[in-house]
């Protein structure tokens, strides 16, 4: 009884776009795994279900959901656990919000590197080159910031025996 009926109409607004991403989202929560969640997408997408721009927001929600995982590991482990599990959230929701602001060019710009590489402009490659240049732009937005995040980290979430060990004065 899942057909293309029981999806809600997608268009490229940001309330479409917002609906995408938190689907995204819950689906890579309830299914743990983004790749199943972009497996789907990508069917969706190609089948003519979904539009370019909402897999591509599904995307978005998957990468954000997969940090779930994370969070979840990091409960009552180690401060270096918990700096590792803050740093992916914060990856993801920093390149997703600026993915989600840059949509509409983004896509712009895949399509015609999809077109130069194969030759024809299909949603599938699309979708997939979006998904690689999520992470390669998350790479770029948080090289520079690496340093003061760090810093964060480092002082946001402390050990017990790190603060005995620190020098008071």
């Amino acid at each position: 009884g899942l057909g293309p009926q029981s999806l809600p109409a997608f268009g490229t607004d940001g309330a479409s776009m917002a609906l995408a991403v938190l689907m995204g989202l819950l689906l890579t929560i309830v299914l743990q795994a983004s790749s199943a969640t972009l497996a789907l997408v990508l069917t969706a997408v190609a089948g003519g279900m979904l539009p370019v721009e909402a897999g591509a927001a599904l995307v978005i929600g998957a990468n954000v959901g997969t940090t779930l995982t994370g969070i979840l590991a990091a409960i009552g482990a180690t401060s270096n656990a918990r700096r590792l599990a803050a740093a992916h959230v914060l990856f993801n929701v920093v390149t997703a919000v600026v993915a989600l602001v840059l949509l509409s060019p983004l896509l712009r710009l895949i399509h015609g590197l999809g077109v130069w590489l194969t030759g024809n402009g299909d949603v599938v490659t699309q979708l997939v080159l979006f998904h690689t240049s999520f992470n390669a732009l998350g790479v770029l937005l948080m090289w520079p910031l690496s340093g003061p995040l760090v810093r964060f980290l480092l002082v946001r979430f402390r050990s017990a025996e790190e603060d005995a060990a620190r020098a008071r004065y």
